[in-house]
């Protein structure tokens, strides 16, 4: 069978990322729907946004709004906007964080001592950016995630 993608939103609405659903998040009564994870939506925003666009799903379709402009703007927000805005933030170093832990989860084999120093010696450096994101200039709404070794055999 196919997998399906969705989209994830935090609870303000904004989205973070697509999640690639498969066999096992299908009905099992019902075989043709897709039991969804909480906070996701079938409907992806469009692909071709900036970097620096944030998607807020409202009312039934997504409206695009700059980062900067959302964040930065957070002086002159209403109290209510200025905690939406802090927890749009909030949201997304949470969902990333996530991520990055499961990225980490998934590679914590390569460094046991049975495994080739070449291999373990070549996933050193991504792990370490994973663990380093929370460094970087735009954490947590601009993230240049780490290429995985794998991906870079393939190119």
């Amino acid at each position: 069978m196919d997998n399906k993608i969705v989209a994830q939103l935090d609870d303000n609405g904004v989205f973070l990322g697509e999640v690639v659903l498969d066999d096992s998040d299908r009905s099992p009564l019902e075989p043709d729907k897709w039991l969804l994870p909480k906070g996701c939506i079938e409907t992806l925003p469009k692909k071709d946004i900036s970097p620096n666009i944030v998607a807020i799903w409202l009312d039934g379709e997504y409206v695009y709004q700059e980062k900067d402009t959302l964040m930065n703007a957070k002086e002159a927000l209403s109290d209510e906007m200025k905690i939406a805005a802090i927890n749009m933030e909030n949201d997304a170093a949470e969902y990333a964080r996530k991520v990055r832990n499961e990225l980490l989860t998934e590679t914590d084999y390569t460094q046991l001592p049975d495994i080739p120093k070449k291999v373990r010696d070549e996933y050193k450096p991504y792990r370490k950016a994973l663990r380093d994101l929370t460094n970087q200039k735009g954490w947590p709404l601009d993230i240049k995630w780490p290429i995985h070794p794998d991906s870079k055999n393939n190119i």
